[in-house]
């Protein structure tokens, strides 16, 4: 059973979400549940006292509760769809009522961790930037090149060039890699996947998939050309000049609360094939 205390909300802001808040809102306050939104105070102090974040809209509005409780993988998430897809929203918002129901009395409900990968930049003048993410990091421009290793052995050779390259997750199969034609992968297992963007190279035409420890480090040096570098499709800015990018699976996976417990391939039928 869930000891409920302090429930923070983060929607996507359109006017279905706002009337799913509020019904959460109503709900909870009757069992003495604090309610917090966006809109309250955020430091990470703050978040050490949330037992729940709750992400009304789709696969976005999580990815965004994420960054925005500053990756905490000591929270516990949970996604509600008001959204069109949701690969990631567990609860329908047709199932709104029966849900929190369970969150009073404990049942039908889940925790399932789930691998995020980890990224670490580091620059010329020593400076360090670190990032997660759930779904996957992305370096995407024009023509750019790149020396790539798995563990100091090298993957493609040197100066390596593509419009760009995308590490995902086994959850973040189903996301951007897929509309770049990359595998949807069945279970979430703690896969990496490595897609190369128009690769120079035609040799170079498929998908790397690896199984990782936490242990393995994947890194990027000799980054040449104009970039965009993105984590869970979110603009990470660039002003120093970078020394080198290092990827791998996180120690610390992030928890979400399950309702509905259907399997990978059920929900990959039903919101992407649509069968």
């Amino acid at each position: 059973m869930l000891n409920l205390k302090n429930v923070y909300i983060i929607s996507k802001g359109n006017r279905e979400s706002y009337f799913v808040v509020s019904r959460i809102e109503e709900f909870l306050k009757n069992f003495d549940i604090n309610v917090y939104t966006y809109f309250d105070k955020n430091d990470l102090d703050f978040f050490s006292n949330i037992d729940l974040v709750m992400a009304v809209g789709g696969d976005g509005t999580l990815l965004k509760a994420f960054r925005y409780t500053r990756n905490n993988t000591n929270l516990l998430y949970v996604g509600i769809n008001t959204g069109s897809l949701g690969m990631l929203q567990n609860v329908r918002e047709d199932q709104l009522g029966t849900f929190l129901q369970s969150l009073i009395n404990g049942s039908n409900l889940k925790v399932k961790e789930t691998n995020i990968l980890e990224m670490i930049v580091t620059f010329k003048n020593q400076k360090v930037l670190k990032r997660f993410a759930l779904n996957e990091i992305v370096i995407r421009g024009n023509t750019i090149s790149m020396d790539l290793y798995s563990n100091d052995v090298s993957i493609v050779g040197n100066n390596f060039k593509a419009s760009g390259v995308i590490f995902s997750t086994s959850t973040g199969s189903t996301g951007y890699l897929k509309s770049e034609n990359g595998p949807i992968l069945m279970e979430d297992i703690p896969y990496v996947i490595q897609k190369f963007l128009a690769p120079i190279r035609n040799k170079i035409t498929g998908d790397f998939i690896d199984a990782p420890t936490v242990s393995k480090k994947y890194k990027i040096c000799n980054l040449k050309g104009k970039f965009d570098l993105l984590v869970d499709d979110a603009l990470v800015s660039i002003v120093d000049e970078i020394e080198s990018i290092e990827f791998k699976i996180s120690e610390k996976p992030i928890k979400l609360l399950i309702y509905n417990d259907l399997k990978k391939e059920e929900l990959i039928r039903t919101k992407i094939l649509d069968v």
